[in-house]
């Protein structure tokens, strides 16, 4: 999949070592009586490439509970991206595209706002 050789030139191929959130799904209003290895296998089991599932924590009680899911394909993500919806248990849940938190970046060698070293 990752080539080996650009212009005849060797290339050593570094895969990062984590996925962007960018590529998280959050699977909504899960209810509470599900357990959470149960509600894992489900997701795991309707996206193949489904990877880091993990429950949302708030700081408040919820009536139902939220799992991130960080989907490893692009194919897989377009596609769960675009039903917005998923089965688990013969019930149909909302999925939704995970954001992020605001986060002020900035470099500690230039001190510029909006990246780091």
């Amino acid at each position: 999949m990752w080539p080996t050789n650009i212009n005849n030139i060797p290339i050593k191929i570094t895969k990062p070592k984590y996925i962007p959130d960018c590529f998280a799904l959050v699977v909504r209003y899960v209810p509470r009586d599900l357990e959470p290895e149960l509600v894992q296998q489900e997701i795991q089991r309707t996206i193949a490439s489904a990877d880091n599932i993990k429950q949302i924590d708030y700081s408040y009680e919820r009536k139902s509970n939220d799992f991130r899911v960080t989907v490893t394909d692009l194919i897989e993500y377009n596609t769960a991206r675009e039903l917005g919806h998923m089965s688990i248990c013969n019930r149909w849940l909302t999925l939704t595209l995970f954001l992020t938190g605001y986060r002020m970046t900035f470099c500690t060698k230039r001190w510029k706002i909006g990246h780091v070293r």
